[in-house]
């Protein structure tokens, strides 16, 4: 075990600069997003308008072209008239004394054919050349369009590159703030008991070396000095370490989200209430269902989040205070979404992401098989259920699609059968029936649903 002079002090103070570091990092890295997010609009603007423009230039184009060849089918006609056409006429007299006189003198039908036939090809040379500047124009625009495609995927790289770089970050400075705290606890223990003797002996948390010798691969630069302790100061080469991307609801604040503590309950602590008919359902829907977001799409490049809003239900149901926008960022910061592209808005999500994205706002989940009996059950225990479902069958309409919803609450008749689901629907109902046949009609046979494992209401 090697020693190392620490000062409870400076081990504070130094774990405090790390923090005040990482909040630095990651409003910086808020405004990178933030910046991002416009640039990416507008060149995804950029690339609409080009798209229109190109679409206008080929239209344009194929019109003078229907031009060119109704011009050359008038040309044709002219050219048969000219060849049926004598360039003279001749004209033959006779005086008063018997003479014959014979005259000629130009056709002037002739003339005026050979001048429209001029005329017809001057136009077809001007509409050829008009075409032709379409086309080049057509081209340059093009041109354009792949350079704004290059763009959106220079962004998206840096996007990526940028994400890993603060993950990577998040995990050492959450490991040394660990380490930090854990030294923190020891020197406390040992001042409790009285036991602080000139030289502390730390064990190192990596099975080997001082603590500091173990926090220095955090350091490149300052060194904070002072009568009892060396202790680097600073950050430096952080993000070229090979780091964990572990991340949990203990740590959930460093990642600039914080959406407070989840719930975690022994028992549910909602009951049965009365329903229609005599039957019973399970909570309060209608109540519930104020509290949770029914309309997706508040962020309009990633509006098929119905799979991220799903989710954020779920963390509200457990207590926690999340909204779309949040939500779409944080599955955007871990890659937990389809990513918006041009023409096609992002935010979509499968079961294994959703229990990821849960994941990082602190709710553990596992992956069930969906049946009425298990979504049924899960639901009255007290945890949280999003089911995967077809909406041409939840519906009843032509469309097919998946879409990901929150099943709030079982409907039961009198003898315990069960009637049918209050679900949270983000294409815009919050308590929304349906019977337990149309639910088992729409459930998606190949998506598990996204179980909670902790009761959270």
């Amino acid at each position: 075990m090697a020693l190392a002079h620490v000062n409870i002090a400076d081990v504070s103070k130094f774990k405090e600069s790390i923090s005040n570091a990482k909040d630095v990092f990651f409003n910086t890295q808020d405004k990178f997003y933030n910046t991002l997010d416009i640039a990416t609009g507008k060149v995804n603007e950029g690339i609409r308008e080009a798209k229109e423009l190109i679409e206008r230039c080929q239209k344009s184009i194929q019109a003078l072209e229907r031009k060119i060849e109704s011009l050359q089918e008038v040309l044709a006609g002219l050219q048969a008239s000219l060849a049926a056409t004598p360039p003279t006429i001749t004209e033959t007299t006779q005086d008063e004394e018997g003479n014959i006189k014979t005259e000629e003198y130009p056709n002037p039908r002739y003339q005026e054919l050979q001048s429209e036939i001029s005329s017809c090809e001057a136009k077809i040379s001007a509409v050829k050349s008009q075409q032709e500047q379409f086309k080049l124009l057509q081209q340059s625009i093009n041109a354009a369009k792949e350079r704004l495609d290059q763009a959106i995927q220079s962004f998206q790289t840096s996007l990526d590159a940028v994400s890993d770089q603060y993950e990577r970050l998040n995990s050492v400075s959450e490991e040394a703030v660990n380490k930090l705290t854990k030294i923190e606890e020891i020197l406390h223990k040992y001042l409790e008991e009285k036991l602080t003797p000139p030289k502390v002996s730390i064990p190192s948390f990596h099975g080997g070396g001082s603590v500091a010798g173990s926090l220095g691969g955090l350091s490149k630069g300052g060194i904070l000095k002072t009568k009892s302790s060396q202790l680097p100061l600073g950050y430096g080469n952080v993000l070229n370490k090979s780091l964990s991307d572990k991340f949990t609801a203990a740590n959930q604040k460093n990642n600039n989200f914080s959406f407070g503590k989840a719930r975690c309950l022994q028992k549910t602590e909602q009951k049965w209430q009365e329903w229609a008919a005599g039957d019973k359902a399970y909570d309060s829907p209608f109540e519930t269902g104020k509290l949770l977001v029914s309309k997706q799409g508040s962020v309009l490049e990633y509006s098929q989040d119905c799979g991220i809003v799903a989710s954020l239900n779920v963390a509200r149901m457990a207590g926690l205070k999340i909204d779309e926008p949040t939500a779409v960022k944080l599955a955007r910061q871990y890659k937990l979404c389809n990513v918006a592209r041009e023409g096609c808005p992002g935010g979509g999500t499968n079961p294994e992401q959703r229990k990821e994205l849960l994941s990082k706002m602190g709710i553990e989940s596992t992956l069930e098989r969906a049946s009425i009996d298990t979504i049924a059950q899960n639901v009255s225990d007290g945890r949280g259920v999003i089911i995967s479902v077809k909406t041409g069958e939840l519906y009843g309409s032509n469309k097919n699609g998946l879409h990901a919803i929150v099943v709030t609450s079982v409907v039961k008749n009198s003898k315990g059968d069960i009637n049918g689901f209050i679900v949270c629907d983000s294409n815009g109902d919050s308590s929304m029936f349906y019977s337990s046949d149309d639910i088992e009609n729409a459930l998606t046979p190949n998506r598990p649903m996204n179980v909670t494992k902790n009761i959270i209401r």
